[in-house]
């Protein structure tokens, strides 16, 4: 009989051991979890402050555009805008950089994850793909890269092909896509 209680107080002591064990792992992670966390919230929050003020007169402009606000004033400013951000695109990497960190951050590492998974896709070609995610429209993407408007439909239709051949599960190429498609 006292074998069994010991037996028993035995088990019980290495569970209670077990769950604590458990107990302070969750802890842990729920601490790195909220530290996580944390540490994207505010790079999102630096990020976002810093694009708002980059990019402030761009978005003021669309802004006064799409409200049917327009004077000769506000499409010389958006001609401005749209020059300044094309020479900066086309001769600095670093610009482009700064963009693709952007659809990283925004977007849970999408580029590093394409670029991962689909290393077929040329330089060209993700940047394609960036731009296509973050609302660059094909006439502005070829304005961008200096190539005609159906050059741009070849080289997406080629990038969704890539995507789709790349041996990846349906799951991501359908996620890969749905950001493409926007």
């Amino acid at each position: 009989m006292e074998n069994k209680y010991l037996n028993e107080l035995t088990v019980y002591k290495i569970k209670t051991t077990e769950y604590d064990k458990a107990s302070e792992k969750i802890d842990n992670l729920t601490n790195i979890i909220t530290a996580n966390e944390s540490k994207y919230n505010s790079r999102t929050h630096i990020l976002s402050k810093l694009l708002q003020e980059k990019y402030h007169e761009f978005v003021e402009v669309c802004s006064s555009i799409s409200e049917g606000k327009t004077s000769k004033t506000d499409i010389k400013r958006l001609d401005a805008v749209l020059n300044t951000i094309k020479t900066k695109f086309k001769a600095n990497s670093e610009y482009i950089n700064e963009i693709e960190q952007f659809v990283n951050i925004s977007y849970d590492n999408l580029m590093s994850d394409l670029r991962n998974d689909v290393p077929s896709l040329e330089e060209d070609d993700c940047i394609c793909f960036m731009l296509s995610t973050i609302g660059i429209n094909i006439s502005l993407l070829a304005e961008f890269t200096g190539k005609h408007t159906s050059a741009i439909y070849n080289q997406r239709r080629k990038i969704k092909n890539r995507i789709k051949g790349s041996g990846i599960s349906e799951e991501k190429i359908n996620l890969y896509l749905s950001h493409f498609s926007r």
